[in-house]
């Protein structure tokens, strides 16, 4: 199912969206995942078991990288890393690498790995890679393991960005997990806004498509300089952002993290500021703004090299920790 189809547009998303706002807010993230789960299935029955195994494993995975010892908790995040890229490398790059393989060997000793032909799960790089953004946080310390199994599964086959993304950092998306407002005027920007990438994928980037495959099914050799070009331009055209919501979630965070920001010197440097201060650092004890339910505060805390992570977190408006600002 994509976003474009009418199956999508007039049965799969009002349904959706209906349930949503019927179902108390404490349902509210297991309608969501079971809409993203029927429209996961949709288009790859099977996969979704992969899917369903990996977010179960990584849950388990991020409460014990947080409640670790340091040195087992290194060995954790290192395992849990390479574990979740071992995954996205058997099921996408499997054929290629056989592939090279076989240009190599082929010529020298007239013989051909075959190749097992696995089935790529749909989004697989974009869930692998919301899984890895998790465990690093919790392991870096600077976001909380997540409790809720529910809200965490969430988190990973959103159907808005499940298969065509953004990749979504967990820490600025971490708060919305468990609670979220909706107002009449977020509904109606965001309603604008998918119409809007809706008539530019139907009325723009499907026939500028259309004309693209017909150009790239002809022979490179059989093309002049200008056809490859056009070619080219049909392609970007095409790939440009559509009717997805997911930069939608990721513009929100991006202008709550910029007001709010760090320089290498602990002092407030507003939109633009540096985000590496903390690990280009390491100061035993420096000060900082942070942000606390939307607000800015100021604070000191105390890094620990060892650990990779912050601790003490003392703000002069609060007294319960939070998150640093990276």
């Amino acid at each position: 199912m994509v976003f474009s189809n009418l199956t999508f547009v007039c049965l799969f998303l009002p349904a959706v969206i209906a349930a949503y706002f019927i179902a108390p807010k404490s349902a509210r993230n297991l309608v969501l995942v079971l809409a993203s789960v029927v429209f996961y299935v949709w288009g790859a029955r099977i996969a979704i078991v992969l899917v369903l195994v990996s977010v179960t494993v990584n849950f388990a995975l991020g409460q014990a990288i947080a409640t670790a010892e340091p040195i087992r908790r290194y060995r954790l995040i290192s395992w849990s890393v390479a574990g979740n890229l071992l995954v996205l490398i058997i099921f996408k790059y499997t054929d290629f690498i056989i592939d090279n393989i076989n240009s190599i060997v082929e010529p020298i000793w007239n013989w051909r790995i075959p190749a097992p032909a696995i089935p790529l799960p749909l989004g697989i790089s974009f869930f692998t890679f919301h899984i890895i953004s998790y465990l690093v946080d919790v392991y870096r310390g600077v976001a909380q393991p997540q409790r809720s199994g529910l809200a965490f599964t969430l988190y990973i086959i959103n159907f808005p960005q499940l298969i065509a993304g953004p990749i979504v950092r967990y820490r600025p998306i971490a708060g919305q997990l468990e609670e979220r407002t909706v107002s009449f005027n977020d509904f109606d920007q965001g309603l604008a806004r998918f119409a809007a990438g809706l008539a530019k994928k139907l009325l723009i980037a499907n026939p500028i498509g259309a004309v693209g495959d017909q150009l790239f099914a002809i022979a490179p050799s059989d093309l002049p300089i200008w056809a490859v070009w056009l070619a080219v331009l049909c392609l970007r055209i095409e790939i440009s952002p559509g009717p997805n919501q997911g930069p939608v979630i990721a513009e929100q965070n991006d202008r709550q993290q910029n007001d709010c920001e760090i320089d290498c010197h602990g002092e407030f440097a507003g939109n633009g500021a540096s985000r590496s201060c903390l690990h280009a650092s390491e100061p035993e004890i420096n000060e900082g703004i942070i942000l606390v339910d939307g607000h800015c505060s100021e604070t000191q805390y105390r890094y620990d090299s060892d650990e990779g992570r912050a601790h003490d977190i003392v703000s002069h408006s609060l007294t319960r920790r939070t998150d640093v600002l990276l």
